[in-house]
């Protein structure tokens, strides 16, 4: 079920990122150089392509919303990265409950996939 797919990968994503705390935002948002930014769009484009079958396969069976499996899979990559990289920055990581964060994620990218309410569950 492309729900179930979704969320999975948020969770595993978003929950290893929070874990990572240094090394996450290493890869996610500190300034680097050219070289790491070229390993960082390899690495968005490697989930941007995970999100696509995703999106389509939601699409397809109703599931989602009729959209760009494409643009819509840029998207989530970019929102779920933008979503991480304020509770990582080492300022506030220590501040934030991972588990309202990934469920925050969650939500945002159900929302935006057009996923039926019920598979939004409850709210944040």
């Amino acid at each position: 079920m492309p729900t179930g797919r979704l969320l999975a990968l948020i969770e595993t994503f978003a929950t290893r990122a929070l874990r990572g705390g240094r090394l996450a935002w290493a890869l996610l948002g500190e300034p680097v150089g050219r070289a790491i930014d070229e390993e960082r769009l390899a690495y968005r484009r490697s989930y941007a392509d995970i999100l696509t079958e995703i999106v389509a396969q939601g699409v397809r069976d109703g599931s989602f919303a009729p959209q760009h499996p494409e643009i819509t899979a840029a998207g989530l990559v970019g929102a779920i990265g933008e979503a991480l990289t304020g509770p990582l920055t080492p300022v506030s990581a220590e501040e934030d409950d991972p588990d309202a964060v990934v469920a925050a994620i969650s939500e945002l990218c159900l929302r935006a996939v057009g996923a039926v309410p019920e598979h939004l569950g409850p709210k944040v």
